[in-house]
């Protein structure tokens, strides 16, 4: 999980040939400096030659400011959804020019028919660069039974007094299907702003069971 003081840098990752759950909650107050980084890969090959992925990764730096953090993320191999994430992020600038927040995260299933030379590939995230923000951001991903990605992402300002946030923020998904009689679909969607803002978008995609 990701830990900081005012120049400390952490960041973890799991990569899991029998994947156990996971768990992990992260607080952080700073002022100064925060970076982590956070990944997970979960892969089912099943006995019908169905092979499932997710993949997810988040990372996040900020500089010269001060940073409020709660970030909560768990895995379940047993049972769906398989992955869940929830992070709100607090970040303002200081008094010196260059504090920043950078920060992205993406979450990515994909499931493959080899028999039937069928498969579903989504892809969902978010990106931020700013010098004032509130942010929470949801994900909940299942490739076990109906596979399904849900994102979803809420910015704006950090108080009453300052309700818009500073900065730049991009949002979207993809997603491409293809059936066993060869039937094709597809989707991109994304949403950016820049300057002064409030932003609000949810993604959500249900695949067959």
């Amino acid at each position: 999980s990701q830990q900081s003081d005012g120049s400390s840098q952490t960041g973890d990752g799991f990569v899991a040939d029998d994947p156990d759950n996971i768990v992990t909650v992260t607080d952080i107050v700073c002022t100064g400096k925060v970076k982590g980084t956070k990944g997970y890969i979960y892969t089912n090959v099943s006995d019908t030659n169905t092979v499932k992925h997710i993949l997810y990764s988040q990372s996040l730096s900020t500089v010269d400011g001060h940073t409020q953090l709660r970030d909560g993320f768990a895995t379940n191999t047993q049972d769906v959804p398989n992955i869940e994430s929830n992070k709100d992020v607090v970040y303002v600038a200081g008094e010196n020019a260059g504090g920043t927040i950078d920060e992205t995260e993406k979450v990515e299933i994909s499931v493959a028919d080899n028999e039937n030379e069928s498969y579903m590939d989504v892809a969902a995230g978010s990106s931020i660069k700013a010098t004032s923000i509130s942010v929470h951001t949801d994900a909940s991903v299942q490739v076990d039974e109906t596979p399904s990605l849900e994102y979803s992402i809420q910015a704006g300002g950090t108080s009453v007094d300052k309700p818009l946030a500073v900065g730049k923020l991009t949002a979207g998904m993809v997603a491409e299907f293809r059936d066993a009689k060869g039937n094709r679909e597809s989707y991109a969607g994304h949403s950016a702003v820049s300057g002064k803002f409030k932003f609000s978008k949810s993604m959500k995609i249900v695949g067959e069971e």
